[in-house]
């Protein structure tokens, strides 16, 4: 089983869209099969807005060796990995869970 990190889409309780960093876990066909609970990032309203932050924290990581984002220790490549998904496609989180139903 690989992992990455990916950003996740997905709703608040108001009901809007979220901007997140999860880990999910792939089998060997790279379909995806799990994902953590838990965030890496807080919600941001717009990717623009995520990326910002993992810009000004892996700049801290860099200085400081590492970081603390929601109560997570990251270092400069942790941040590093999850600016990478920034390349990749969201994930809407409601349609993957409803496709594991």
């Amino acid at each position: 089983m690989t992992f990455s990190y990916r950003i996740a889409e997905e709703f608040t309780a108001s009901g809007e869209i979220s901007y997140l960093i999860k880990e999910f876990y792939y089998n060997d066909d790279k379909e995806i099969e799990n994902w953590t609970e838990k965030s890496f990032t807080p919600q941001f309203s717009s990717i623009a807005q995520l990326e910002a932050f993992l810009k000004s924290q892996s700049f801290e990581a860099a200085l400081q060796e590492t970081v603390t984002i929601e109560n997570v220790e990251c270092s400069e490549l942790d941040l590093q990995l999850m600016m990478m998904a920034l390349e990749r496609s969201c994930v809407n989180l409601k349609e993957l869970d409803d496709s594991f139903r």
